[in-house]
């Protein structure tokens, strides 16, 4: 699923969808991504600096980078 550029986008919930890739790059004004149970072996969020909310919990990650995630507040990835 490729969202990027997406500036605007604020929420995105795509929870039990199969996806196996999720681009979110430029999606500056991103607070919360739901997007559990699907098939991603890692996801890239450093370019979402407003992220607040985010569950990746039931995927195949491997590594998950938060280290640009400084307004995280709620993370799964069990």
């Amino acid at each position: 699923l490729n969202v990027s550029g997406c500036k605007k986008l604020q929420k995105l919930w795509i929870a039990n969808s199969k996806f196996k890739s999720l681009n979110v790059n430029g999606c500056n004004d991103l607070l919360v991504i739901s997007a559990w149970n699907n098939q991603f072996d890692s996801i890239d969020v450093s370019q979402c600096p407003s992220l607040q909310y985010l569950s990746v919990a039931q995927n195949n990650l491997t590594s998950l980078d938060l280290s640009r995630s400084s307004e995280l507040g709620f993370l799964d990835c069990n």
